[in-house]
């Protein structure tokens, strides 16, 4: 199982532990944007990642983004929809995602769980990431 680590600094594996490049910004900034939502519309996404375009350029832009990520994660099943629909989500279950643990954790809010969550929370989320443009800070 591929794994997503987003608290400290952004971190995505294959099954095996070995780092897998997502040198764009952009990219690693849309697979966070799915990873921290059940579902997101594409006009939201476009919205928060592209908002410095016109909205033709910034669905290209987003295609272009998602079928990086596709290619990307094509070892973990069907992580991402087909192009097609207009919701975007990932299935969180092919991909293990830290920050989606922390919510599990600390919901739980028994002892044993809130000091897993906090172990889990070592850095912060996204530390010293940043993507150009207003809308995604």
């Amino acid at each position: 199982m591929m794994k997503l680590k987003l608290f400290g600094v952004f971190e995505l594996t294959n099954h095996a532990g070995n780092p897998i490049a997502l040198p764009a910004k952009k990219d690693q900034a849309l697979l966070t944007v799915l990873a921290l939502s059940d579902a997101v519309a594409r006009e939201q996404v476009t919205a928060l990642l592209w908002s410095d375009r016109a909205e033709q350029q910034a669905r290209k832009s987003l295609r272009q983004s998602l079928v990086v990520l596709r290619r990307v994660l094509k070892g973990a099943g069907e992580v991402l929809p087909p192009d097609r629909r207009q919701v975007l989500s990932l299935a969180a279950d092919e991909l293990d995602i830290d920050a989606r643990h922390f919510e599990v954790l600390a919901r739980a809010g028994d002892l044993t769980s809130l000091l897993a969550a906090a172990a889990l929370y070592d850095e912060g989320l996204l530390q010293h990431f940043a993507v150009p443009g207003d809308g995604f800070s």
